[in-house]
């Protein structure tokens, strides 16, 4: 059974109420051979990205360029800066979400 959000809201929920974890929710998964790999990678390209109005998207030839830095080719340089691009949407979804909460400096 796969681990996501819904089963972190129900354990969390469950633990809120004093409540031990249901039996039918997964446990959560622990961190795999390769997490620091990518948060180390992200973090490398995250430093190229534009800063226009806001985090816009890192380069993609920047995460190319990284990748081989690495050592990476072929299909595996693919999936890597797919990840990276898979990280990066989810890192500029949250800081709009985060520039929607702060109050507007100008008003």
């Amino acid at each position: 059974m796969q681990y996501d959000q819904k089963w972190a809201q129900y354990a969390a929920l469950a633990k809120a109420k004093g409540k031990p974890r249901p039996s039918y929710i997964p446990e959560e998964p622990g961190a795999g051979p390769l997490d620091d790999f990518y948060m180390d990678a992200f973090w490398a390209a995250h430093t190229q990205r534009p800063w226009d109005w806001g985090p816009c998207p890192i380069p993609v030839l920047d995460i190319y360029e990284l990748g081989r830095h690495r050592g990476l080719s072929g299909r595996v340089l693919e999936l890597y800066v797919y990840l990276i691009r898979e990280m990066d949407d989810e890192y500029r979804k949250i800081k709009a979400e985060d520039a929607k909460k702060k109050p507007d400096a100008d008003g």
